[in-house]
């Protein structure tokens, strides 16, 4: 049907273009200018629809025109509208690829612009945001008088979804000039957006310094932009102060800190600090108040710097002055009046053979102190647990041991100690003593085990010559002061003199030593 149409309106314009050429009057010529036809370009996203428009420019007067479009495989025809510029226009509807597009006009038109506007959908997905190319080309061109007419065609357009897209430096910034950009599509290479480049930061030089720092005053300094000129001033921060060696303008005391001040050099700056007072320097104490067994003492130190006292509570405690043996208690060990005893047993008394059978197996150099406690004249035991110190005189505190004689049932029984040494931790010792604790009444003995008997059988005629020297010490002692007397009468009243004279000097270290000695009891119960 389409055909037979077709044909009729050929042999209508092909009949219509005969009359009209023999009704032209003679001797008139086309217009001179070169007909052409364009066609517009389009950008689209995917999804999208586009309007393609073509149009003609120095129409000659067309009387029949035949075009031929086609398009990429990313496109889709979706419509064609006539703009009724070349008369009646045959367009197939099924829409195919290539698309014929047909106008006739008998009288001929030679109207210029838009003939027909093409709309095309572009696919969801596009490889390379390119949508595709569309090629216009003239199959047929008649004029009014049937001859061909020769289009130049702007045979094809891109429709870009320009995807792809990168910015074009034209011109670079600087701190005073905005730079030029330009926005390009990497597909077509269309020029998308123009816009402005951000300004620089300025480019400055070294600083120089306009204004020294000190130590009380920021300096300053200046920065130029090489490229405008601009100036930058900067501070530059305050120098630390330097100051001299601290003086000490208040000494501290034992009741108040001190002070000393620091001067910077060359502003005068002042940094006080404040020197802690010192600790107190008491001297040794005295004992102002002497303990007994049942009262406490008192002892007394005085700062030599501020003149301060300190007074300290001395436990009960007593010291024997012949003998050195010390006893400390609790306040109500003892009651009022009680009083120490201190004997020590000599080879002479009854008892020394009853101990040195009880010590034979241990030792045969020892010595035994009987301590006692009297008031009112009668014996009294403690009533709790009492310290006593023994001293250790010409015993070495390593091979010196402590027992305790039972007289019922003459047995003897170790008893432990603690050995009190020199500070400098040496065996040569300044006060050496033995302290324990008991609350027992009677024989204490000293024993020197470094002298102790031979194992049984080495040493026999030995012990019996030394049983024989016991059984007649009474009679040896009396030869012996006859003997003694003799040899020593010349010196005797030499011996008298300087005995008389030593007497008040002795006294007098007694006491000292009987003041220190307690001192050293009441800090060793302290500890």
């Amino acid at each position: 049907m389409f055909k037979v149409i077709k044909n009729f309106f050929l042999y209508t314009i092909i009949i219509s273009t005969i009359a009209v050429i023999f009704s032209f009057p003679a001797g008139i010529n086309a217009s001179a200018a070169s007909p052409s036809l364009e066609v517009s370009s389009a950008h689209g996203v995917g999804g999208s629809t586009v309007n393609i428009k073509i149009s003609i420019k120095n129409n000659p007067g067309l009387s029949a025109l035949k075009l031929s479009v086609k398009y990429s495989k990313y496109l889709s025809l979706v419509n064609v509208s006539d703009n009724g510029l070349l008369g009646v226009a045959v367009i197939d509807p099924s829409y195919q690829n290539p698309q014929t597009l047909y106008w006739y006009n008998i009288k001929g038109s030679a109207k210029n612009g838009v003939v027909a506007t093409l709309s095309f959908r572009v696919a969801d997905y596009v490889p390379n945001g390119e949508a595709g190319v569309i090629s216009v080309s003239t199959e047929e061109a008649l004029d009014k008088n049937m001859k061909n007419v020769s289009f130049s065609t702007v045979n094809s357009t891109a429709i870009c979804t320009h995807k792809s897209t990168s910015e074009k430096v034209i011109s670079k910034s600087t701190c005073i000039r905005a730079g030029e950009i330009n926005v390009v599509c990497n597909t077509c290479n269309k020029i998308l957006q123009k816009k402005s480049a951000p300004l620089t930061e300025h480019t400055y030089g070294t600083f120089s310094v306009i204004k020294d720092a000190t130590c009380t005053s920021t300096g300053v300094k200046v920065a130029v932009c090489v490229v405008c000129g601009q100036k930058y001033p900067a501070t530059i921060a305050k120098k630390a102060h330097e100051y001299k060696d601290s003086v000490t303008i208040k000494g501290p005391t034992c009741t108040e800190n001190g002070i000393s001040v620091r001067s910077c050099k060359h502003c005068g700056d002042k940094i006080e600090t404040e020197i802690m007072k010192m600790e107190h320097s008491f001297t040794k104490y005295t004992m102002t108040t002497s303990p007994t067994l049942y009262s406490e003492g008192e002892k007394t130190s005085k700062c030599v710097r501020c003149g301060v006292e300190q007074t300290e509570k001395v436990i009960p405690q007593l010291i024997d002055s012949a003998t050195s043996v010390a006893v400390a208690a609790k306040v109500g060990t003892f009651d009022n009046g009680t009083t120490m005893l201190v004997k020590t047993v000599s080879m002479s008394d009854s008892i020394y053979t009853n101990l040195r059978a009880a010590m034979s197996d241990i030792t045969t150099s020892f010595k035994t102190y009987n301590i006692s406690y009297v008031n009112n004249s009668q014996p009294v035991s403690p009533k709790g647990t009492i310290t006593l110190y023994i001293p250790l005189k010409n015993y070495d505190f390593d091979t010196a041991q402590l027992y305790f004689y039972d007289e019922n049932s003459q047995t003897t029984e170790r008893i432990s100690v603690e050995y009190y040494e020199a500070e400098d931790n040496t065996k040569t010792l300044v006060k050496p003593y033995v302290k324990f604790t008991t609350n027992k009444v009677g024989y204490f003995i000293l024993a020197n085990t470094a002298k102790a008997t031979a194992a049984s059988g080495k040493n026999e005629d030995k012990s019996a010559v030394s049983n024989v020297i016991n059984s007649n010490s009474g009679l040896l002692v009396w030869v012996g002061v006859g003997v003694v007397v003799l040899v020593a009468f010349t010196l005797i009243t030499w011996f008298i003199i300087s005995k008389v004279k030593n007497k008040k000097n002795k006294k007098k270290n007694n006491v000292s030593n009987l003041e220190n000695f307690y001192t050293g009891i009441d800090a060793n119960e302290k500890n």
